[in-house]
């Protein structure tokens, strides 16, 4: 099952927090041995087949935090538990 609850807040023009509920616990396949953040930065014209990125591994926060963004660039993110 997917995290619960993911929220993105900007802290400023070049980092954001983001943070998360586990997973439902019934709907658990086995211990959560982590979470797995990535996010990505495209820029205008780009294709979005292979966008750059840059992931964080995490035991057991239910946070992280992605520094040095690019201001101005559009940034996507995806978590895995």
């Amino acid at each position: 099952a997917p995290p619960r609850g993911v929220d993105v807040v900007v802290l400023n023009a070049t980092s954001a927090r983001v943070s998360w509920k586990p997973p439902v616990a019934e709907r658990q396949h086995g211990k959560i041995r982590g979470y797995q953040v990535t996010y990505a930065r495209r820029t205008a014209g780009e294709r979005t087949v292979s966008p750059r990125i840059r992931e964080l591994l995490l035991r057991d926060p239910q946070v992280g935090v992605f520094t040095s963004l690019t201001y101005g660039h559009t940034h996507t993110n995806t978590l895995l538990s």
